[in-house]
């Protein structure tokens, strides 16, 4: 999403209207007013982030084994920190990740996910979830990764995975 629609307007003189069909749809002849979402990642990203109780803050608290359950999905969450210095406190680090196949295969056992991992200034932590998707099939134990790369700003170190 790149913005937010705030207003749209119809100009009209003299009973002249410019709007091609007479009706606020953003159709041609009408003005619209946005505001970018972008202006406010880092609160929605901090907020989300606090809203999910159940994702771990220490590394010892990452659970890298679940049963995957007969139905619906779960989460399971990788762990990321930074444990280097900022060059400047108000920096802003982030990391590329997308999820890869073991013998687990997305679709099938899990909800692939791929994007950028921001930490903003005063934040050293956070985590990526991965939702794990139950069945009725006995199998053997599964497996699936998280890549990450492309760090920007200093280093981040994928504390345990799940």
């Amino acid at each position: 999403m790149a913005g937010i629609s705030t207003y749209v307007a119809s100009i009209g003189r003299h009973g002249q209207d410019p709007d091609v069909n007479g009706t606020q749809d953003s159709s041609f002849g009408e003005i619209g007013g946005f505001q970018r979402v972008s202006h406010y990642q880092q609160w929605i990203d901090q907020s989300l982030r606090q809203m999910d109780t159940n994702a771990p803050t220490r590394p010892e608290d990452v659970v890298t084994s679940i049963q995957e359950g007969n139905s619906g999905t779960q989460l399971v969450y990788f762990l990321l920190e930074f444990n280097g210095v900022r060059s400047d406190p108000g920096q802003w680090l982030s990391v590329d990740y997308a999820t890869r196949d073991g013998t687990a295969n997305a679709g099938e056992d899990y909800l692939a996910v791929a994007d950028t991992l921001i930490l903003y200034p005063g934040e050293n932590q956070a985590t990526i979830a991965v939702e794990v998707i139950g069945e009725m099939t006995p199998e053997p134990d599964e497996t699936f990764y998280l890549d990450v790369f492309n760090p920007v700003g200093g280093s981040l170190v994928l504390a345990l995975s799940s």
